[in-house]
């Protein structure tokens, strides 16, 4: 049933935010699954392909309320706003979502929508085919078999599942064991959830990256969780995109990484994740400019998330454009003060600066976020070593047990070759997690040096 809408047609529709459903039940510990199901529709409306839809982070920014459509709708530069309600109770789920065109804040469509809790997915592909009739969004016929296709769901496994992802979304290493028990248990329950399998395989991977579980143990369940993903959905872009992660960090296939993210992008062509991902493998293989442009696509799928800023920030960093990574860096860490990751990258800006102190007191941040850290040890070394303090450089990273690539970058300040090229041969003999090394800015002065080719054919790196 519908309200009394705009005329069809009246507004063109480009871009749109689905804001946070609000769930009924009025109790909090349901929270995750009014959060989930915004997540999922999201999901469900990037696929379209042609529609530009707002990523999670930034439309989570306004669970709380406060602000207009209009004003919502012109932060995240968008024309139009879905909003709705979620309740569920015993078997059942029901939605009701209204389309507003954001500027006008005119209704221009609005329905209600009741399913059995195992059609829940069906539901949310219902939701996302109407939108794009009703914003005239020419959708595939493939895209549309796709979304008419939703499969019946386990709904305890689908429980599990939308847990899972909550805190996953936590994007720290307690959000990432918990996840990774929520998605084993959605798996057990349904033993063909794909998606839980490619949530399995990107929570271990992030356990590995960030060093938080040693990265070549993170690796057997990684990559057995992804495989799976695909054996069960094809057509999944999570797990194509969980496979170029193992192709990219383990295994230096490059060109079978760009394979695997190319076909994500196909499967949904709005996906964060997927050009995020493309835009660090870009980098990786020194292509900054392609990887640029991948920056700037995130910024605008979540234009207030720190980390597309950080992600686009870091681009413009290996590519030497200095000036203008900072704006993107500041504003990371203004969006996420207590931000790791932006924290560290915004003291390596002001290193290739020269603004020593700013970048000890970034680093200095960073640490009490993590204060076991070894990293920014080795990071505040290296700022020492470039102000010509050596021998307190040298005493700081002597027997530091820290990523070895920031260690090289000490040793290349002090210009020390020999110990600088021992360290990162070490590491790619042990297939230690892998930094971008063609483009990291400490290790530049090592290039000239006839190792360095030598290093970069051993981890499969095109030379030129």
């Amino acid at each position: 049933k519908a309200d009394a809408p705009a005329p069809p047609g009246a507004f063109t529709i480009r871009s749109i935010a689905v804001l946070p459903l609000e769930h009924l039940s009025g109790d909090p510990a349901q929270e995750y699954f009014a959060d989930g199901m915004t997540e999922e529709l999201i999901g469900k409306l990037a696929q379209i392909g042609s529609l530009r839809v707002i990523s999670r982070t930034s439309v989570m920014r306004y669970k709380a309320g406060g602000k207009s459509l209009p004003e919502i709708a012109r932060e995240l530069n968008v024309d139009a706003v879905l909003e709705g309600t979620v309740q569920r109770s015993e078997a059942r789920v029901r939605v009701t979502a209204k389309l507003i065109h954001a500027t006008t804040d005119s209704l221009l469509w609005a329905r209600d929508y009741e399913r059995n809790l195992t059609d829940v997915l069906k539901l949310q592909s219902d939701v996302a085919r109407a939108v794009a009739d009703e914003i005239r969004i020419q959708i595939t016929p493939e895209k549309r078999a796709r979304l008419a296709s939703a499969r019946s769901v386990n709904p305890q496994a689908h429980e599990a599942y939308l847990l899972g992802r909550y805190h996953y979304s936590k994007d720290n290493d307690q959000g990432w064991k918990q996840a990774i028990e929520y998605f084993e248990r959605a798996i057990q329950i349904d033993p063909n959830h794909a998606a839980a399998y490619a949530g399995l395989s990107d929570a271990w991977i992030f356990r590995g990256l960030t060093g938080t579980v040693d990265f070549k143990e993170a690796e057997s369940p990684t990559r057995a969780a992804a495989l799976k993903a695909i054996e069960l959905d094809e057509q999944l872009a999570e797990a194509h995109l969980s496979l170029a992660r193992i192709k990219q960090q383990y295994d230096w296939d490059w060109a079978g990484a760009e394979q695997e993210i190319r076909r994500a992008l196909e499967l949904d062509p709005g996906s964060l994740d997927v050009h995020t991902d493309y835009g660090y493998l870009l980098m990786h293989l020194g292509r900054l400019d392609e990887a640029i442009r991948e920056g700037q696509i995130v910024v605008q799928l979540d234009p207030i998330s720190s980390a597309t800023h950080s992600a686009l920030g870091r681009f413009l960093y290996r590519a030497h454009r200095y000036e203008e990574a900072l704006p993107h860096l500041l504003r990371a860490v203004e969006l996420e003060p207590r931000g790791l990751v932006a924290n560290v990258r915004l003291g390596d800006l002001y290193v290739q600066l020269g603004r020593y102190d700013e970048a000890i007191a970034a680093y200095k941040k960073a640490r009490e976020v993590d204060p076991n850290g070894r990293n920014f040890q080795a990071a505040v070394a290296r700022v020492y070593a470039l102000m010509g303090r050596h021998r307190e450089a040298r005493q700081m990273v002597s027997g530091l047990k820290a990523n070895p690539y920031i260690i090289a970058g000490v040793y290349a300040a002090l210009g020390d070759k020999d110990e600088a090229f021992g360290i990162l041969e070490k590491a790619v003999e042990k297939r230690q997690l892998v930094t971008p090394l063609k483009v990291e800015p400490p290790l530049e002065s090592l290039h000239s040096d006839p190792r360095w080719k030598a290093l970069l054919r051993r981890m499969n790196l095109p030379n030129e």
